[in-house]
């Protein structure tokens, strides 16, 4: 709890010189502030937001989230280096650490991507499939901005490249908002089939305690009539887990999902049952 408080308090104390700098730098005069102050501010307060994004919802998935931070914070110094310190590096280097910060930066939104689609779980075929293009197509397109970062000075046809990145940028985005809209209003399997056994049925069974025959209705409370027993029977109907209602379903698997339904969900006739 401790070190939550002091990364909260520090956080804040940031964000608050952060916005005090940003009025001064907006009320006085442009002699006063430098564009370096102004610069500053402006990619501090976005990184600020990316990375209080990244602990928001990566939760659940501390390593990648860790690595995330960490992505983002080596990338935001290194570009505040560069405003900076800029002077006091030559071509070469001011190449070498933009590539650096991009080559972080793009880990970290591939991170980010990550935490925002792995919690996703949708039932349906075409949800399952876009999570993973989603997936596999923001870890290729992202490894390849970096190699391409990385050996622009040994690779030909950039176009090519280019265009292939591009293409690789849409299919991530297209299937990261068809995950991202199927698993919102995306209907879910089961969910509009009437309850078979919502309704109270008749119940035969014995008493556990003086063995007498009970007649009673199911999803309501009743008694044993000699010796009084207390007893509720509840019901309840055998669906996939995908929710998909069992009922007079004489198939192993889910016709919605495929998945293999146990011999012990399975529906059976009472002739047969």
């Amino acid at each position: 709890m401790k070190k939550k408080q002091i990364l909260l308090g520090g956080f804040l104390a940031v964000l608050a010189l952060a916005m005090l700098s940003g009025i001064a730098a907006i009320v006085l005069p442009q002699r006063f502030v430098s564009e370096e102050v102004i610069f500053t501010i402006m990619l501090v307060g976005c990184y600020a937001l990316g990375i209080l994004m990244v602990i928001a919802v990566g939760r659940d998935m501390r390593v990648t989230m860790q690595l995330a931070t960490i992505s983002a914070l080596i990338s935001m110094l290194t570009f505040v280096a560069l405003i900076w310190l800029n002077q006091y590096f030559g071509y070469r280097y001011d190449d070498m650490l933009i590539k650096l910060g991009l080559a972080t930066l793009i880990i970290a939104l591939a991170l980010l991507h990550r935490l925002l689609i792995v919690p996703l779980d949708p039932r349906m075929f075409w949800g399952r499939l876009s999570k993973r293009v989603a997936l596999i197509g923001a870890g290729m397109t992202g490894g390849c901005f970096i190699a391409f970062l990385v050996l622009e000075d040994y690779i030909f046809g950039e176009d090519l490249i280019i265009r292939i990145l591009g293409i690789g940028l849409l299919a991530t985005a297209g299937a990261s908002i068809a995950i991202g809209a199927i698993s919102l209003f995306g209907p879910r399997p089961g969910e509009d089939e009437p309850d078979v056994v919502a309704e109270s049925i008749p119940v035969r069974l014995t008493c556990p305690v003086c063995e007498d025959q009970i007649e009673a209705m199911s999803n309501t409370a009743g008694h044993c009539g000699r010796c009084k027993l207390q007893i509720e029977i509840r019901t309840r109907e055998l669906r996939c887990v995908c929710g998909y209602l069992l009922h007079k379903l004489e198939r192993d698997i889910c016709p919605e999902c495929g998945t293999p339904v146990e011999a012990g969900q399975r529906w059976e006739p009472a002739s047969r049952a």
